[in-house]
């Protein structure tokens, strides 16, 4: 009875692999993924925790028509291997405009809501300059698709001024907003 059990599940185990598929399903209408790290530095220096963001270029020969989101967010190593929608490895071929953003924001013990109402709100220190995270302004670029570069180097400049300008936060919705309605 013992070598049945051991038998069933042994063969039972890769059959249901097999037909449950590896990995998430990919959605109709994804064009092909490429393979893209980026390495970012600062100083001279990798830059961590800094979020990378792609923002497709005008043109025909961008696959990606602004459907499809590729970021990621930088290691210790100041690398990152972008995602599509944030589940799938690689970007659709294209030329693309590269935002880079980190704002170190302090931590503090959990009060409680109300509590936490009556603090001033926790102080953000910008640690790239902002440019970099306009699509409009950014100087950084990078090409991906077939033959093309898989690895990019790029570096940034630490920002002027460590405070983190009144409503940044709506002021980032609202560029997004715009560049969605084109």
């Amino acid at each position: 009875m013992n070598r049945f059990f051991s038998l069933f599940f042994g063969l039972s185990l890769p059959a249901f692999l097999v037909f449950c598929g590896c990995g998430p399903k990919l959605p109709a209408g994804l064009p092909t993924l490429y393979p893209c790290k980026v390495t970012v530095m600062m100083d001279g220096k990798p830059l961590e925790k800094a979020k990378v963001t792609l923002y497709p270029e005008e043109g025909e020969e961008n696959q990606n028509k602004g459907n499809w989101g590729c970021a990621g967010f930088t290691n210790s190593s100041g690398s990152v291997a972008l995602m599509t929608d944030g589940l799938y490895k690689g970007i659709p071929a294209g030329k693309y405009k590269v935002c880079v953003y980190r704002v170190d924001t302090e931590e503090r013990p959990y009060q409680g809501y109300f509590e936490s109402k009556k603090l001033p709100p926790p102080k953000s220190t910008v640690i790239v300059d902002l440019k970099y995270d306009d699509p409009d302004q950014t100087t950084l670029n990078l090409e991906v698709g077939s033959g093309k570069e898989k690895a990019f180097n790029l570096e940034v400049t630490a920002a002027k001024d460590p405070a983190l300008p009144k409503n940044y936060g709506m002021i980032k919705a609202a560029r997004s907003m715009k560049k969605h309605k084109k």
